[in-house]
């Protein structure tokens, strides 16, 4: 498993709030090349994958949820199934997550109502393994 020094978690805290890389390291008194360090190994060690932009719930033109998801057997098959269905929906499905405690997967989606309803009763459901779902419907996010 790799190691991860301590500029590199704030560096993380701080590229988790804003994607400006020369505004990070302005914040965190680093120079440009020693960012640019960082982030390099940052990537190579698999913590930062890609890139992401960030909203809040209430700049979504429809709705955002979270749906727990479960299986009738959770396995190769099965998971590589659902993952497929939730490619073909990346429109909408925002994350993925496997999960413990009752519930195989968690699976966060933004769009219109019409859009995440369809997903659900003719994506989800129309799956033979899935057991059931649950929805969640975000209303406002918090500020930590």
């Amino acid at each position: 498993m790799a190691k991860i020094k301590t500029v590199d978690i704030e560096i993380l805290r701080q590229l988790k709030d804003n994607l400006d890389i020369t505004a990070v390291a302005k914040k965190l008194g680093l120079r440009g090349s020693t960012m640019y360090y960082h982030f390099k190994k940052l990537k190579e060690k698999g913590f930062i994958k890609g890139y992401r932009t960030s909203f809040k719930a209430e700049q979504i033109d429809g709705e955002y949820m979270f749906i727990l998801l479960s299986l009738t057997s959770l396995n190769k098959k099965n998971s590589e199934e659902l993952l497929t269905l939730l490619k073909g929906y990346s429109d909408i499905v925002l994350d993925v997550f496997s999960i413990s405690g009752g519930w195989d997967y968690l699976i966060s989606v933004a769009g219109q109502k019409e859009k995440i309803t369809d997903f659900i009763t003719n994506g989800l459901h129309a799956l033979k393994n899935v057991k059931r779902t649950y929805s969640i419907l975000v209303i406002r996010e918090n500020e930590l």
